[in-house]
């Protein structure tokens, strides 16, 4: 078979790449086909090559490519070209695996690297000219809407216990049809081996799930295979998930639809799941939004906007409305409009108070608290009305 392939997936710096590796075939692999196949745009291209990782290595110097030797244990090596990064794999069957890593060794064969990937549509290939190898009948998967391990699923999940995660990921972005009971038994039976698994890993993958279209689904199939209680997540409530999303479609973002999905049993519980890791600024949005509990727009908009700033304010106006509180239920548009709002900024200033008479030091920090809270009161007047204020509690 045979398609176009979008518009921008085969450009000049990847050409360059084939061109480096010549007389070796080089095919794209995974997730770019993928999404190819599905008039989808790929982020991250894979590319997939019988040149040896060494040789890999040495032919893209030559051409003047940026390598970065990324996984040279396992035969991955990242080409860069005009900041573009390109991953390149030598074709590649398992030795061993233990659930988390595998041995491999390498081979020329497409076909025998085909059989050790995880889904059938991950196991697509393509030339540059659109030409695809099906191996695995991804094809006929893609389109049905059916997400199928290759080969056993049991065998596979036993290869790497991500690949768990991966499912449900892959079953919320495309799947329609539910999994067979061979399928169904494999996810359950190894569920209890995420906690095997990194917290980097697991959470990294738990994003991305979050994002999909049909999350929802997905997370329900994840509950009912036993996978929420392993995760430490039993308390999630999926049908407030979906609320939001079809109230405001276009806030995607995966740290406030696990807020959420969360939001009656508190997300400091997943803070403190040893399943689950998080930076520090995913966090720090999560503790503000709790703080408020009882956030309502009955004071002033613009003292709203300085206390919460926009992005939490219209956050905290969605997640109300999916759980079925507060005006935005029946006017979406406004927190949208509230998300691209500019916080007022108090007009006085640290410099402003030294200026008359206050030390540097907690003082000043202390007359402007006392400020802002009459600023906010008294409906946000200019810098003069503050500095007289000011002189009146120094």
């Amino acid at each position: 078979m045979r398609i176009q392939p979008p518009a921008g997936l085969i450009t000049e710096a990847l050409w360059q790449v084939v061109y480096a590796l010549q007389p070796h075939p080089v095919k794209l692999v995974g997730g770019a086909v993928r999404d190819a196949v599905s008039g989808l745009l790929a982020t991250d291209i894979d590319l997939a090559t019988t040149c040896l990782p060494e040789e890999v290595m040495r032919r893209l110097q030559a051409a003047g490519i940026g390598v970065i030797p990324t996984g040279l244990a396992h035969g991955t090596v990242t080409a860069v070209v005009q900041e573009k990064p390109f991953q390149i794999t030598t074709l590649r069957r398992d030795v061993s695996t233990d659930g988390r890593h595998a041995t491999v060794t390498y081979t020329t064969d497409f076909e025998e690297d085909a059989a050790r990937r995880d889904f059938t549509f991950n196991a697509l290939y393509m030339d540059m000219d659109g030409t695809i190898t099906d191996f695995e009948g991804g094809m006929d998967d893609l389109k049905a809407g059916i997400v199928r391990f290759i080969g056993e699923a049991e065998e596979r999940i036993q290869e790497d216990y991500l690949r768990i995660l991966r499912y449900f990921r892959f079953y919320g972005r495309f799947g329609h049809v539910p999994p067979d009971a061979d399928t169904r038994a494999a996810l359950r039976q190894y569920m209890p081996k995420l906690t095997s698994l990194s917290p980097e890993r697991i959470t990294q993958e738990w994003m991305k799930l979050l994002v999909t279209p049909h999350v929802g689904e997905s997370l329900r199939l994840f509950r009912d295979l036993g996978g929420a209680d392993v995760l430490g997540l039993g308390g999630m409530e999926v049908p407030p998930l979906e609320r939001h999303m079809a109230l405001f479609p276009q806030r995607d973002d995966a740290v406030e639809r696990f807020a959420c999905l969360m939001w009656q049993n508190r997300v400091e519980t997943m803070v403190k799941n040893r399943c689950f890791i998080f930076p520090n600024a995913t966090i720090a949005v999560w503790d503000r939004l709790f703080a408020q509990r009882e956030l309502t727009l009955a004071s002033p908009l613009p003292v709203q906007l300085y206390q919460h700033t926009p992005a939490l304010l219209a956050m905290r106006l969605a997640l109300d409305a999916a759980y079925g509180r507060g005006e935005a239920i029946n006017h979406p548009d406004k927190v949208s409009e509230i998300a691209a709002m500019t916080a007022p900024i108090l007009p006085l200033n640290g410099a402003d108070v030294m200026a008359l008479g206050v030390k540097a030091g907690p003082q000043v920090g202390a007359v402007l608290q006392q400020v802002a809270d009459w600023w906010l009161k008294n409906g946000l007047p200019g810098h003069d009305a503050c500095v007289q204020y000011a002189k009146t509690v120094i």
